[in-house]
């Protein structure tokens, strides 16, 4: 059971990975959650991730990956948007990943 969970951004990229969480155990490995983050970087270049970022979250055994993207009206706020692209959750077991 996730009882809380602290977001950073990566260091010029536009995923965010997680920082710490008060979980006993990691249930997503790290290698994959690196492979997930270099796909995110990937989706967008540089010169326009103040138009769009690509990013995911974990949560558990679920890494959603969410595309941002800033407000199109200033009346609306400064917080951008997130669209869900796709969800993804790791079987233990199969040692595998359902989309």
């Amino acid at each position: 059971m996730i009882v809380s969970q602290r977001w950073t951004r990566a260091e010029g990229a536009g995923c965010r990975r997680r920082c710490s969480s008060d979980t006993e155990s990691m249930a997503v490995p790290e290698t994959d959650l690196a492979r997930i983050r270099r796909f995110c970087e990937k989706q967008v270049p540089p010169e326009m991730r103040d138009q769009v970022r690509v990013e995911y979250r974990v949560r558990g055994r679920t890494v959603t990956i969410v595309e941002h993207r800033p407000p199109w009206n200033p009346a609306l706020g400064p917080e951008w948007t997130d669209t869900p692209q796709a969800r993804m959750k790791y079987d233990d077991q199969a040692k595998g990943w359902t989309l």
